[in-house]
């Protein structure tokens, strides 16, 4: 009887354990840029696709995609695109599949030519809602649990919980928002997996200039045909709770409308690959909580504080 019960017991725990495993997806990617590639397949067509959390649904390239005319337009913030197209898609990552997400249909053929790759879409924050996303830069590995129960798993170890932060967010535009510190004032900012530089509302230029130094003239381009060039800059002694931040490279530009065509709460800007790869993350969608590890060691932060 009692080898019998050990054999039961065994046995389930080896099938909740693999069923966990299997609700657990792991899926290497590559840079484009300082973009996130994953391989995807959309309505049958498998390809290149960026993990954009600064969207809500997803993008689909018009060169491989259609889809019906849809009467609004499409923003981001180097400004509105009109007469655009959507469709609902069925979208597969790995071993997940999400059916019916809205997507809108936007030509993309500049993203291809900037990045050196045929690129078939974005997909966005919202499909992720009730998943723990966890993104390792380092080690160019994310991993993706539907319904989570803790951020700590055997891919993503904590060795020192003295180096843990967590933080709670609220949605914008389906993308976590947190506050951060610079100087003596808290500022709310937009995290994006898709923006390859921080980008800072113009109306904080004046308020930030203690902290960064005017570098040099870039070109900023977004997935619209748009491109800006801007002066970007380093921004110094950002903090997330109390956390330093190494020096990032900063663009400043008006948001206005963009905050105010977009939903959730209106933010000081939207911190990007600068900001991300400098931690391993885990973003609870579902609970809205999101868990930084630092990369650098503890006691080398206090070189990230460099005045200008």
């Amino acid at each position: 009887m009692k080898a019998r019960i050990y054999l039961f017991c065994a046995l389930f725990s080896f099938l909740t354990t693999s069923h966990l495993q299997a609700l657990r997806i792991s899926i290497p990617f590559k840079l484009a840029g300082k973009m996130i590639i994953l391989p995807a397949t959309v309505d049958g067509i498998s390809g290149n696709f960026i993990l954009d959390t600064g969207i809500p649904h997803a993008v689909l390239n018009a060169a491989y995609f259609d889809g019906q005319k849809v009467d609004r337009v499409y923003s981001s913030v180097l400004g509105a695109t009109p007469k655009i197209k959507a469709t609902h898609a069925k979208i597969e990552l790995k071993g997940l599949c999400w059916k019916g997400v809205y997507a809108e249909v936007l030509p993309l053929e500049h993203l291809e030519t900037i990045k050196g790759m045929p690129i078939l879409g974005l997909l966005g924050g919202r499909m992720l809602r009730n998943y723990m996303l966890w993104i390792d830069y380092a080690q160019k590995l994310i991993w993706l649990e539907k319904d989570g129960e803790h951020w700590e798993t055997s891919f993503f170890p904590l060795h020192s919980r003295e180096s843990l932060e967590t933080q709670s967010f609220r949605f914008k535009n389906g993308s976590p928002s947190i506050e951060v510190e610079l100087g003596k004032a808290s500022y709310l900012f937009s995290l994006d997996t898709g923006a390859e530089t921080n980008v800072i509302h113009s109306k904080y230029q004046t308020a930030f200039a203690p902290f960064f130094n005017l570098e040099r003239q870039k070109v900023l381009t977004s997935f619209t045909k748009k491109t800006d060039r801007i002066t970007s800059t380093l921004i110094y002694d950002m903090k997330v709770k109390g956390m330093e931040c190494q020096p990032m490279i900063s663009t400043f530009l008006d948001l206005s409308d963009w905050n105010t065509s977009t939903k959730g709460p209106k933010v000081a800007g939207i911190l990007g690959y600068e900001f991300l790869h400098q931690f391993r993350i885990c973003i609870d969608f579902k609970s809205r909580i999101l868990y930084l590890i630092p990369n650098h060691k503890l006691e080398k932060r206090a070189l990230y504080m460099t005045k200008k």
